[in-house]
């Protein structure tokens, strides 16, 4: 039976530590860092289709990709997946409910809150092994609900003073409060039907119920009321009696045993089980924390105390009343609200398992032993089924009556092969780490084969952790992961390769990706550990640097050995281009080409024998005259006035081409502004700022998410926690900090998602890298809506999330960026989808469509704007499966840019299935240009850009020819 373990992410700018045991035809991965899901697209790496994946801290390094993986296992056909992580991982899984929407998928979750724990199934035996930091941990606790006699208080996330909220209820009079019952039914509300007391009309309402027919009547049992004290952030749930089984099947954990509970339909526990169905997944949870004394008042006397919920409201405004009677039979308090999962579902954050690192020793399965077949023939026993009766270990009987015994023909079975996984995050682990017991076993024991280490440098330089390695014996094969070990090695070569094609034709718009030119820069501090030379005189013999992609085979055993041919080859960006240049492929830039000459498609061009004429420009749409005035304005700009960098330009989920969205507005020194954050945008940032990411993120002061769908912020936790280290850096060092605080505008779902997520990782920091703030502001975008689009019954403060001051905006972005307008309007496509708008004083404009259909609201809401930047997921023939997906397609972009009058369009959120290019008409050539991944737009030379396309063309036809869709939804 085979078995290898596998390095599928190092510690580098383009990648993150995860590591892969495949043993027999089983995988189980550990870590899901950023990009991952991508990476192994690319390079055909199996990880989707992984049986267990086990974590070994809760941070934002460890935890990117598990959203991602989620839906790339439920897409090849998986409906259960299994996790493995410290204690509080369910609260974690718990936060994703904001985005992650894959309503038949279990997520089946193990807490391993302690040594005791064994997973093991036909192909492997993981024991678990807790280390803990010796540095305090500081909780936060994100659960803002405790009982306080017949009122529930509901806590802001951060403690933010509330001073702008005017409520429009007489109950709501302090932001702070609301009745037991109006906050169960403002949790029934928000649960997909209002958001922020933003009422839907009838109309809008029957729309929304016919988009999603999935939702059947539910009628649950009303949930009973809380006992005094048992909902604060260190209390168990009530307690209830137990009277029914469970309908879900019994967790696999050997941490839980089954008993029946009496619960609301959207939970119900077993003692050391916890089981929630919500509206975006289910989710059954394994720790001893759940193991609760379980007792509840009948369903009658919960009926007579809690009526249905359309009686909650009679005296709230009609249209409330009448969608909470039209919804009662829809929306339940199962559904996802400010915590209301944590109310009906998990107990709050454990502070008593702070800091916790997890390290896994995996066992293989035996080898069995060889069957003798000479000796069977000189026994007299003759081929066939009395032979393999005897490999499988049975005596048998021959004919002769003889009894041959199998021991005697089968030799002893050897113990299987072990891989340690050892983690130890910083020193503070060290002696929690090596004074476990634990260890006592596999101290020179033969069997263990490889042993990785992700572990930092300064941690493996220590003679401490050199005399722990040393003492499992000459055996094992050492593999170091970490930010030392990685060689900087370019691991997206598709998307490298292409950029390096399009810097030959175009260097002015697609500069080489700084990851490729930086790579001895990056790794100027890279220590080949096979050559280290220890502090002490201890060092394993065999000791290697863990790179992309190389594998250890331990089974067979006597061939155990290291293999580096699916290691990606050394990236020659210099040979890429040459190659290129000397294909039928490339066509040069135009030489001496104003920009007047190039956007008016004026034939007059230089006619220099270095350059190959490219097709003209079709004229621009607009009036010579007002074209003209634009480039004038644009002329007059300095080149460090705004830079607009595309991280990410595909839909849905990230290719090998195209990364999920993201657009950087890089005003240099006046700060940056993310408009929308998709999984991967840290990594991208890197790849293109290279040893500049650090500046970058530390003039970061606004995040603007259009949306929740995961593929528009999902990667906003890994930026904020990149930043924070940062600030948290120059804070230490003395430097001069441009801001403590980024504002990050969205939905208030992104509120309460950040709120939760902060709290929960950040009492598993252990003083390490995740640290409980993650140093921003909430802002709903709902209140910088123009008031055209707010509902009179809007409230235009949500208590639960808000932490900036909205009449604080305007002053703050035109003192940061000069913008005399910065404002959002909702677009066709998700519930509570913006677009954005924003004016600068000089006189330029720039509309961001986010994802919507053709909206008539947004060619209104920003005549004439200099730059559109508008999404084009699908192309025209699939004009109904845009319709259906809520997504435009080139034609619509285009004509809303027609109609808005837009000096230039860039077209971008391509699906997946476009890897390279997409087509489109010769009237449109000229004010239109298509975006790709790390494409710099200098706001002064947006005349010049639609020369881009037009170049472009030949080299994507070329690469066109070559690709494969892939489809993605």
């Amino acid at each position: 039976m085979k078995a290898f373990f596998e390095v599928v992410g190092t510690h580098s700018a383009e990648s993150s530590p995860s590591l892969m045991i495949t043993s027999g035809t089983s995988r189980y991965l550990f870590d899901l860092g950023e990009g991952l899901m991508r990476q192994s697209l690319e390079h055909q790496v199996k990880t989707r289709s992984v049986d267990k994946v086990f974590f070994t801290r809760l941070s934002a390094q460890t935890t990117a990709d598990f959203p991602s993986y989620i839906t790339k296992a439920h897409s090849i056909g998986k409906r259960e997946t299994y996790f493995y992580g410290p204690v509080n991982f369910a609260n974690y899984a718990l936060t994703t409910r904001y985005s992650l929407n894959r309503r038949s998928h279990l997520l089946n979750i193990t807490e391993i809150d302690s040594d005791d724990i064994c997973i093991e199934d036909k192909d492997i035996k993981v024991l678990p092994l807790q280390v803990f930091s010796s540095l305090p941990s500081k909780l936060v606790s994100t659960t803002p609900i405790f009982e306080d006699g017949d009122r529930i208080r509901v806590k802001s996330m951060l403690d933010a003073p509330q001073d702008s909220f005017t409520p429009k209820y007489p109950e709501l009079a302090d932001p702070g409060w609301f009745t037991y019952d109006s906050y169960v039914d403002f949790a029934r509300i928000r649960g997909g039907i209002i958001a922020g007391h933003h009422a839907i009309e009838d109309d809008m309402l029957d729309a929304y119920i016919r988009k999603y027919p999935w939702k059947r009547p539910l009628n649950p049992p009303p949930p009973p009321k809380p006992t005094p004290g048992c909902i604060s952030s260190n209390a168990p749930l009530p307690t209830q009696t137990p009277s029914s089984s469970s309908s879900l099947p019994s967790t696999p954990s050997t941490t839980a045993s089954s008993s029946k509970s009496s619960v609301p339909s959207s939970l119900s526990y077993q003692e050391g089980v916890c089981h929630i169905r919500n509206r975006q997944f289910k989710l059954r949870a394994s720790s001893r924390r759940f193991t609760l004394n379980i007792n509840t008042t009948s369903s009658s006397s919960s009926s007579s105390d809690h009526p249905p919920p359309h009686q909650h409201h009679n005296h709230h405004h009609d249209i409330v009343g009448r969608i909470l009677q039209r919804t009662s039979s829809f929306v339940s308090c199962e559904h996802f609200g400010p915590n209301i999962s944590m109310q009906y579902g998990l107990p709050a954050p454990d502070p008593t398992h702070t800091g916790t690192a997890i390290s896994y020793i995996c066992h293989t399965p035996d080898i069995p032993g060889k069957f003798d077949a000479k000796m069977a023939a000189t026994l007299g026993v003759p081929e066939g089924p009395l032979r393999g009766r005897l490999a499988k270990g049975e005596d048998v009987t021959l004919p002769s009556g003889v009894t041959i015994r199998s021991r005697d023909l089968v030799s002893e079975s050897r113990t299987g092969p072990i891989i340690i996984i050892i983690a130890c995050p910083d020193e503070s682990y060290l002696h929690s780490l090596i004074d476990n017991p634990r260890w006592q076993a596999y101290k020179q024991n033969p069997s263990v084969l490889c042993i990785a280490h992700l572990t930092p440098h300064d941690v493996v330089s220590s003679p401490a952790y050199q005399s722990f390695m040393c003492g499992f014996g000459p055996a094992p094969q050492h593999i170091i992961v970490n930010a030392h070990s990685s060689s900087y090695e370019p691991v997206y070569v598709a998307s490298n390769t292409l950029l390096c094609k399009m810097n030959a034709v175009d260097p002015s718009f697609f500069p080489l990706p700084r990851t490729v030119l930086e790579r001895s820069k990056m790794s100027s501090g890279r220590i080949d550990y096979s050559q280290f030379v220890p502090s002490s005189s201890s060092w394993p013999e065999k000791v290697v640097n863990g790179e992309y992609l190389m594998k250890y085979v331990v089974n067979p055993i006597e061939s155990a050995r290291i293999d580096t041919a699916t290691c990606p080859p050394l990236f020659d960006h210099t040979k890429i281009q040459a190659d290129f240049k000397s294909s039928p492929a490339f066509t040069p830039t135009i030489a001496n080409t104003t920009p007047s000459d190039v956007s008016s498609g004026d034939p007059s061009t230089n006619s220099s024998s270095t350059t190959v004429p490219v097709p003209l420009i079709p004229r621009h749409t607009l009036s010579h005259s007002r074209g003209r005035g634009v480039e004038d304005l644009l002329a007059k700009l300095p080149r460090d006035h705004l830079e607009i960098t595309f991280l990410g330009t595909g839909s849905s989920s990230a290719s090998p081409y195209r990364n999920e969205t993201s657009i950087l507005l890089n005003f240099f020194k006046k700060g940056n502004i993310l408009l929308d954050v998709g999984g991967g945008t840290l990594q991208q940032l890197r790849r293109t700022y290279g040893v500049d990411t650090d500046d970058i993120l530390r003039h970061l002061r606004v995040i603007w998410i259009s949306h929740m769908h995961m593929d528009h912020q999902i990667g906003t936790v890994q930026v904020l926690h990149a930043r924070h280290l940062i600030i948290q850096e120059d804070i230490r060092q003395g430097r001069t900090v441009p801001s403590r605080d980024v504002l990050v505008i969205g939905q208030p779902s992104m509120g309460y998602f950040l709120g939760e997520y902060s709290g929960i990782c950040g009492c598993n920091c252990g003083g390490h890298d995740f640290h409980s703030e993650l140093d921003y502001q909430f802002l709903n975008s709902d209140l910088l809506l123009p008031p055209h689009q707010t509902h009179p019954d809007h409230v235009l403060s949500n208590p639960f999330s808000n932490t900036f001051p909205v009449e604080q905006c305007a002053s703050f972005f035109q003192e940061t960026f000069g913008l005399t307008k910065f404002f959002n309007i909702n677009v066709k496509h998700s519930f509570k989808a913006k677009a954005l708008i924003i004016h600068h004083s000089i006189g330029w404009s720039l509309a961001y469509s986010g994802d919507t259909s053709y909206c008539e609201a947004l060619v209104d809401a920003c005549p004439n704007p200099t730059v559109l930047i508008h999404e084009a997921t699908f192309e025209d023939a699939l004009q109904q499966k845009a319709l259906f997906k809520s997504h435009c397609t080139i034609s619509d972009a285009l004509s809303t840019g027609r109609k808005m009058g837009a000096y230039r369009v860039i077209l971008t959120h391509f699906s997946q299935r476009y890897p390279t290019a997409m087509v489109m008409d010769e009237e449109d050539r000229g004010h239109t240009v298509v975006a790709f991944d790390l494409m710099r737009i200098n706001i002064q030379d947006a005349p010049v850009l639609p020369s881009v396309l037009v170049r472009m063309e030949n080299m994507l036809a070329y690469e066109a020819a070559d690709d494969q869709a892939v489809e993605v939804e």
